[in-house]
């Protein structure tokens, strides 16, 4: 009557028959080699137009702050991050009211000084630099 399943499950009569998959190590590397030169890539040119043409990105966002402020000479200031401030209130009035952190913007050619407080997104001051003066707290 019927023929005998001659050993055979049943499941393996509706299975597609399985094909093995060569794996190439070498392939695999040589993708893998690519991927991370091209992320390595991409992070130098990052790295490079982030510097925002020789200036750092912190300080083209003070200028760009400070700006929104005060009408600032056109030229790019030097942008000093005063560490000492408490020392350089008693030498010179003019860094009266900036705190550690402050940011100070030296205009060369408009011979200007700005004191920025990022922190407080305020002016802290603003005032020439005469002829002969020394620029303390620069280092």
């Amino acid at each position: 009557m019927f023929k005998k399943n001659q050993g055979k499950n049943l499941d393996e009569y509706f299975e597609a028959p399985r094909q093995t998959v060569k794996i190439n190590k070498q392939k695999i590397i040589w993708i893998a080699a690519i991927v991370i030169a091209a992320l390595l890539l991409l992070l130098l040119v990052w790295g490079i137009f982030s510097q925002g043409g020789g200036q750092s990105g912190r300080d083209a966002v003070i200028i760009k702050r400070a700006g929104r402020h005060l009408l600032l000479p056109p030229e790019t200031p030097a942008v000093v991050k005063l560490e000492n401030s408490a020392d350089l209130t008693g030498e010179q009035p003019f860094y009266q009211g900036a705190e550690k952190g402050d940011y100070l913007l030296i205009f060369t050619e408009a011979r200007k000084a700005v004191i920025y407080s990022r922190k407080r997104d305020i002016i802290v001051n603003a005032g020439p630099i005469y002829a002969g003066q020394e620029l303390e707290g620069l280092k």
